[in-house]
């Protein structure tokens, strides 16, 4: 995750769906320049570079802890709004004030985004993955060289904002104009914009899941009153670029793997082993690593659970054979006597 040194309750981090953690951050080396002035000129940022990966679902985690460090800015009606963008493109924004904080800290996930469907009727949610880029052979358009300039950015941006007093003013919704539906499962754009450039992934979109309208348990703060927004206060960017893209821009750096050690003749390696496709495990990636161990550990509780039932269940073999090993033991020792009319008899009273 990313934190600023000089901010050290606030934390931005990027997680892919099924990874269980978040994106391993990589520092971004090169240079840049922001158009916008911070607070007091103070700059306050983070900037690294992410794996994303063809058609994976991901969300921007937000965390802000209840600690006396982040006072100053989040204290009655004062607090901090976080936007975010996504290729250049604004895609929502959440504010951090002091009544919304929970069990010592506060959190949000920006996962997609909401929007009317075509009757406007109800809301649908359609979530952010990232998609392979298609170039057009055509001439790129202002816009799109606009958009090439940020492809392939995920930036959060936190400014000072307080609540103004006063009923927010809902924006008018022209319901008579034609309704657009965003695209999904797409991502183009003119290869001349992008053209030099190691960008193979942009954000795309899930296809859109009805959601049912529920009242909320309680109405939030800043869903009511207006909030007036102030000047920058810090910003967090996440370049996310393939794995073929990230050695390219010598982010991840393409070491030789050092070579075997000579085995003992008597522990020579097959030579059917010599020719086979599949890769050492060194050299698998982490996530790989992860998956296979994933696998392995379920395999394990399945074959420990089947051994279970099996030892529950008894069969046609589990009896107890009292006559087993008769032939090894002594005979029990008897006492004969002999009866008033002659006749022999045993005797079972036990008292000799």
């Amino acid at each position: 995750m990313a934190i600023i040194d000089t901010l050290p309750a606030v934390s931005v981090s990027v997680r892919l769906k099924k990874a269980y953690r978040d994106a391993d951050e990589y520092p971004d080396p090169y240079p840049y320049h922001e158009h916008e002035r911070y607070m007091d000129d103070y700059e306050q940022c983070a900037r690294n570079y992410i794996e994303s990966k063809e058609g994976t679902e991901f969300a921007v985690h937000v965390n802000v802890l209840d600690d006396a460090t982040i006072d100053p800015w989040i204290h009655h009606d004062e607090g901090l709004v976080f936007l975010l963008f996504l290729d250049g493109h604004f895609m929502g924004k959440r504010f951090c004030y002091d009544d919304d904080f929970k069990h010592g800290g506060w959190h949000f996930a920006f996962k997609g985004k909401r929007h009317p469907n075509q009757d406007r009727t109800a809301m649908v949610e359609s979530n952010f993955k990232f998609q392979t880029i298609t170039a057009v052979d055509q001439d790129a358009t202002d816009g799109e060289w606009r958009r090439a300039k940020d492809l392939g950015t995920i930036e959060v941006r936190v400014r000072l904002a307080r609540f103004a007093g006063g009923p927010r003013r809902n924006r008018w919704v022209n319901l008579e104009r034609p309704f657009r539906e965003p695209e999904y499962n797409k991502c183009e754009i003119s290869e001349e914009a992008i053209k030099g450039r190691p960008i193979y992934h942009g954000t795309s979109f899930t296809p859109p899941v009805n959601k049912s309208l529920r009242p909320p348990r309680f109405a939030h703060r800043a869903a009511i009153e207006r909030i007036r927004t102030g000047p920058l206060f810090a910003t967090y960017t996440f370049k996310y670029r393939s794995r073929d893209a990230l050695k390219i821009e010598e982010i991840l750096h393409q070491t030789p793997s050092p070579e075997p050690a000579p085995a003992p003749f008597f522990r020579q390696k097959p030579a059917y082993l010599g020719n086979s496709s599949l890769p050492r495990f060194e050299d698998l990636h982490e996530d790989e690593v992860e998956r296979l161990a994933r696998e392995r550990h379920q395999q394990l509780q399945d074959e420990q659970a089947q051994s279970s039932a099996q030892k529950n269940k008894r069969s046609y073999d589990d009896f107890c054979d009292f006559t087993d090993g008769a032939d090894e033991q002594l005979a029990r020792p008897y006492k004969i006597i002999k009866l008033g009319n002659g006749h022999d008899a045993i005797d079972l009273t036990g008292g000799y």
